[in-house]
Parts: structure tokens; sequence; C-alpha cells
């Protein structure tokens, strides 16, 4: 058995149970949303403090679920739910490093969960120059019709989306070599 210090940091958040990503999702999004209500509220009284408050409960509970929910609908369609912490971890790290673990018996759960992400990667590729490219045209208007400081978010925009299609074409690199590797 694999020693559990050689795992990162990335694949424990990626194997971390669905308790924790409700918890860590909703204190996180229900507490920027209480700041942001606070600070940037429309009217004085969404900016009392108590308001701001149960607004951002709500706003993280509801969030949360919905991340978790998510999240357990992926594990169950790549078959991640069957497996234990230990298989998690050690498929987590086969799809950051790109090499299958050593031991032949995580062989079939990775096969399942590269063919799902290899199709969500080739998706990503496809779709993030049409997302950006409609983040790009609404900074323009932005920029036209609001302030010329909206150039920043088209700015923002470019590189995010750069970045992100570099991103996706690695990422389907890195799972088609995993997908050949394994398939040997």
């Amino acid at each position: 058995m694999t020693n559990q210090t050689s795992f990162s940091l990335s694949d424990r958040w990626a194997a971390q149970p669905l308790w924790f990503t409700f918890l860590y999702t909703a204190v996180l999004s229900g507490g920027l949303f209480a700041l942001w209500t606070r600070v940037t509220g429309p009217d004085r009284e969404m900016r009392e403090p108590l308001v701001a408050v149960l607004l951002g409960v709500l706003f993280g509970l509801f969030f949360g679920a919905g991340m978790t929910w998510l999240q357990h609908w992926i594990r169950k369609k790549t078959g991640l739910a069957e497996l234990d912490h230990h298989a998690r971890l050690v498929v987590s790290r086969a799809l950051r490093t790109g090499h299958p673990p050593a031991d032949p018996s995580f062989h079939p759960a990775l096969r399942r969960v590269v063919a799902y992400s290899l199709c969500q990667a080739r998706k990503n590729r496809r779709a993030a120059p049409v997302a950006y490219g409609a983040m790009l045209l609404l900074g323009a208007v932005n920029t036209w019709l609001i302030s010329p400081w909206f150039v920043l978010l088209i700015l923002w925009f470019v590189i995010l989306g750069a970045y992100a299609w570099i991103r996706f074409i690695r990422e389907e690199a890195r799972l088609a070599g995993l997908e050949r590797a394994l398939a040997e």
C-alpha cells in the first residue's frame, strides 16, 4: 500500500469527502456573498449586517448543496463513488501526473475516469473559445456603453481565455497519454 504522505495536496483535494465539499463551499461562498451584499447592497436595508449575514447563509446553503450534488454526480458518473478514499487518491494522482499506478488493480477504475475526463477535456477545448468570446463581447459592450475602464475586463478575459485553451489542450494530451499507457 502506498504511503499516505506521498499524495499531494491537489490529490487530497480531489478525493475529499462530500461533507467537506459542502462545508467548504457553503462557508466560503456564503461569507463572500454576505460581505459583497454588505458592501455593495442596492439599498440601505440590504446593507444592514443582519440582512447581509442572513442572505449569505441562505446563498451559502444553496450554493454548497448544489456544488456537493454536482461533485457527487460526477463521482457517480465516473465510478469514483464506489471507490474507497485510498483508491480515489491513487486515481487522482494518476490523473494529475499522467502516469498509471504501479498496482494494476486500479487500472479498471482509472480507465473509466480517464474516458470521462478525456471526453470533458475535448468538449471544454471546443467550448472555451465560444464562452470567452461571449465574455469579450460583453466586455466590449460595457466599454462602449459604461466606462472605458472595462478595457481591463477585456484584457482579463483575453488572458483567461488563452490560458484556459492552452490548459485544455495540455490536459487532453496528458489524458490521451494515460489512456494509451493503460491500453498497453
